[in-house]
């Protein structure tokens, strides 16, 4: 692929050229995915022929020389902000120090679907934003070969100056906006990128450039902002899916210091103070009848048969004949609740015809929608200003923040602050949903798998978003191994349920990548080899090769210790993951290492990509041995860390993550490491023990 030609056609970019005060400025637009968002005509002055496109980001350079990139995705921890930074300075020659980034306000117009997820923000904007900054480039190049009289072709760019190595003249770009604003835009479909020969920031390990205010206090997240005047709210929320508010007795409530209002919402009772610590406090001493509904007493159990009923565990595949081994196994997955460390929050001022909020969230224009729906307003006059997440996986693609918030400040007249606690986050969340599968397959007397069939049914349901949480995809299979019959099917729950981090793919990489464990030892093969045999895709085949080789695969390990392999192919990148393990006697599993292979492209900044992929490891390493969510009496068991508990330092494994150096345009990363984590992790447990894990997470009972 030649990576040195991306352009966009004229007729998809939008040039803004302004002097006053701002220095140069470029607008672009980029192509919406139409799988995943609908194109947003522009308005009327920036339509464009076809109104096939909507703005999605700005490149500005001021006449002071700073260069500010502003970035219309969210910053959760993945480094998004950083890697757009990279990507213009890199473009653009410009120095390091003279970049920095803001967020970009709610737009649509300007924009486009300003949603975060799928791992699609670096692979959607990787090739406008060169683009940009490539126009940027030329434009100031021009305008310098003008002040001296010289050909363009005669000057170079670095580190921010333009430079005429004949007359040894030189000048840096804030001495050059102001004449590179009166000049034309050159046309897009005559820029020239650079080659990834040239680059010199893309590539190179580069900390966060948000990282300076973290260490400092001064990184604005949602609970740091604060309307004068404001007051503080929690949520009594139903205690069983579905139940709704009956008595209320809110004396002792009131009772308490600092307490202000009691009231009644759509989603519970709110209790608003003018402390978050006397909204608690008030909210404990709250009395509620609730009328707990038919869902009193749903439980896991309960679930789990009635998924178990909805497919047959009788094989779907014809008759082999000969000699053909069958291969049957059934998995079975929990629900799993996000528990990023900064829980639900929003801060809302809602007026008579306008209404704004601070928050986190990673789909900002759709909580403008639902905001300005539910308090009866026009959108334009919803105001969101996008913060920093703490920690998101999918969490903050949901609206109950917004809406409470909205919802509580329009009815007391006042700006209120929303804040969830950690036991109202994960008991009052939308959730992974709950799966069953049942896979068959024959492998024939040479080892080679002939057949495959795949029934899956998984939960739906509750008020939450329900996510494009389809069938499985003929594409996540990435073995030649014919799929002769895949069934899907969803069984209502009230349980809600969405988008946990990498949606589908995180139940059906331990599903896919455990049943080829077992096809693997059906056929007598190595794990490894027997998946090198079936793979086609040379990326993939490189990423195994490279990845056995790094992790010592086949070496032998001590009685009870083994090691696991596991691959994924997804979001235009690939990974493989070696986990080592001991197990105990009594059961006790200990992650000793993982090894992980990455080929995303090409890599922008290694250092992020190595935090995303190791995090991503680390929560299937919980998922696999800890978490999960259960139900009793139509509730929630789990509450906070104690009893949904995430990985410590003590259950840190070693780390080795190699990234594969490419010239392919850059996949994504952010969900890419946690699919094959749980079945590396159990392949690995099968091979120190010879025992199969099929449900998750793993109990020390099925060890032992």
């Amino acid at each position: 692929m030649n990576t040195t030609q991306n352009s966009i056609p004229r007729r998809t970019f939008l040039k803004i050229v302004t002097e006053a005060g701002a220095g140069l400025t470029l607008a672009f637009f980029m192509p919406q995915e139409r799988t995943f968002s609908p194109p947003i005509v522009p308005q009327a002055k920036e339509r464009l022929t076809g109104n096939e496109f909507a703005p999605n980001a700005w490149l500005k350079i001021d006449l002071d020389g700073m260069i500010t990139v502003t970035v219309a995705r969210a910053e959760m921890g993945q480094g998004i902000r950083t890697t757009m930074a990279m990507i213009v300075a890199e473009e653009l020659d410009a120095e390091w120090t003279k970049i920095r980034v803001e967020q970009a306000p709610v737009d649509k117009n300007r924009y486009g679907r300003q949603v975060t997820g799928g791992s699609r923000s670096v692979r959607t904007l990787w090739t406008p934003m060169r683009t940009a900054a490539a126009i940027a480039r030329q434009m100031l190049v021009t305008a310098a070969s003008k002040q001296w009289g010289v050909p363009p072709d005669a000057c170079t760019i670095e580190k921010g100056n333009v430079m005429h190595t004949p007359s040894a003249k030189s000048a840096c770009f804030a001495s050059l906006v102001k004449l590179a604003s009166t000049l034309p835009v050159p046309d897009p479909e005559t820029i020239h990128t650079k080659s990834p020969d040239a680059f010199r920031i893309i590539g190179i390990s580069t900390h966060s450039l948000d990282h300076p205010d973290m260490v400092k206090g001064k990184a604005v997240y949602g609970l740091d902002f604060k309307f004068p005047g404001m007051l503080y709210a929690v949520i009594a929320h139903p205690p069983v899916f579905d139940a709704t508010v009956g008595d209320i007795d809110d004396t002792a409530a009131k009772a308490i210091p600092g307490v202000t209002h009691v009231i009644k919402i759509e989603d519970g009772v709110a209790v608003v103070g003018n402390t978050t610590w006397a909204a608690m406090q008030g909210r404990g001493a709250l009395k509620v009848k609730w009328n707990r509904g038919p869902n009193a007493y749903l439980d896991t159990k309960t679930i789990l048969q009635q998924l178990e009923s909805a497919v047959s565990e009788e094989s779907h595949l014809p008759d082999p004949g000969g000699k053909k081994k069958v291969v049957h196994a059934i998995y079975d997955l929990p629900y799993l609740a996000h528990a990023s460390l900064e829980p639900v929050n929003c801060a809302a001022s809602v007026q008579q015809d306008s209404c704004e909020l601070w928050m986190p969230t990673q789909e900002p224009d759709y909580m403008r929608t639902l905001v300005a729906k539910l308090i009866g307003i026009d959108e334009k006059s919803v105001i969101i200003h996008s913060t920093l997440l703490g920690g998101a996986f999918g969490r903050k693609h949901y609206p109950d923040g917004p809406l409470e918030a909205s919802e509580i400040s329009k009815t007391i007249g006042a700006p209120v602050q929303v804040v969830w606690s950690r036991e109202d986050d994960i008991r009052f969340s939308p959730y992974r949903p709950m799966s069953h599968h049942i896979l068959d397959a024959f492998i024939d007397p040479a080892g080679k798998p002939m057949n495959m069939s795949h029934q899956m049914v998984t939960t739906r349901g509750g008020k939450a978003i329900d996510p494009a949480f389809g069938s499985p995809r003929n594409e996540g299979w990435q073995y030649q191994i014919p799929m002769s019959k895949i069934q899907h099917f969803k069984m209502p729950q009230p349980i809600p349920t969405g988008p946990w981090r990498s949606v589908m793919d995180s139940a059906l990489g331990f599903v896919y990548e455990s049943f080829t464990d077992e096809l693997a030892a059906a056929a007598g093969q190595d794990p490894a080899v027997f998946r090198r045999s079936l793979l086609t895709d040379d990326r993939m085949c490189r990423a195994l090769v490279l990845a056995t080789e790094k992790s010592d695969w086949g070496k032998p390990m001590p009685k009870g210790s083994g090691r696991g392999i596991a691959c994924y192919i997804g979001l235009g990148s690939y990974v493989v993951h070696v986990a080592e393990v001991s197990v105990s006697e009594a059961g006790d599993v200990k992650v000793l290492r993982v090894v992980s292979v990455v080929d995303c492209g090409i890599p922008i900044n290694p250092t992020g990509i190595k935090a995303q992929i190791e995090g991503a490891v680390l929560d299937g390493l919980t998922t696999t041995l800890m978490a999960e969510i259960t139900i009793d009496k139509g509730c929630v068991v789990q509450s906070n860390y104690h009893d949904y508990p995430w990985c410590r330092m003590k259950d840190i494994p070693i780390f080795e993550t190699h990234v594969i150096p490419s010239r392919e345009s850059p996949g994504g990363v952010g969900e890419l490491g946690y699919p094959a984590s749980p079945p590396a992790i159990a392949n690995a447990i099968y091979a120190a023990t010879g025992k199969r894990i099929r449900h998750l997470p793993i109990r020390r009972s099925d060890l032992a």
